[in-house]
């Protein structure tokens, strides 16, 4: 999906949920000019910047709890992106991330969340693991996470003020890459 992030040569790119860095990595390894700040957990943070640590000229790191609504993330963004990201948390907590995001993202800007949608699946086997995936993280994580239809997650986008203007499935095995843009 590199191309398609990169296709508007966004000079500042911002990974919320940026975990160990990776995705970072690879946006910083795939355009010289660009500067990734990472948002997560000041614990996560710790990882990432030791794995980028001979990138850090070009890396931001910025503490977050996506659970604080008023823990406001970095402005002036050109793309922000999400990856297996926002399952993690309710519609509620997704709707205020959404909102955060769109406040930082300029103008003319695009925010991406990579995720699987089972309603999005080829074959209904693969919809069938996705969905069943959502009692592990009801039961065993934070007990408001599931497995959400792209739907919900465009639904929530539209009332944070996002718009919807790109769906690419087949993202690898099973995951969609939803593009969203000021309304």
């Amino acid at each position: 999906v590199l191309p398609i992030v990169f296709a508007n040569k966004p000079k500042a790119v911002m990974d919320i949920g940026a975990n160990t860095g990776k995705w970072a990595k690879r946006c910083l390894d795939y355009d010289a000019s660009v500067t990734v700040t990472l948002v997560d957990l000041p614990e996560q943070l710790a990882v990432a910047k030791d794995n980028l640590e001979a990138l850090s000229h070009r890396i931001n790191l910025h503490a977050a709890d996506m659970l604080n609504p008023e823990d406001v993330f970095p402005t002036g963004q050109d793309v922000i992106w999400m990856s297996q990201f926002l399952s993690c948390f309710s519609a509620e907590s997704i709707l205020g991330i959404f909102q955060r995001a769109k406040a930082s993202l300029k103008p003319d800007g695009n925010v991406y969340v990579l995720d699987t949608f089972w309603d999005r699946q080829r074959y209904d086997i693969a919809a069938y693991c996705i969905i069943n995936t959502s009692p592990y993280f009801t039961a065993l994580a934070n007990g408001v996470s599931k497995m959400y239809q792209s739907h919900e997650y465009i639904e929530l986008a539209n009332q944070a003020g996002l718009r919807l203007v790109d769906i690419r499935d087949d993202v690898g095995l099973s995951h969609s890459l939803l593009k969203f843009v000021h309304a």
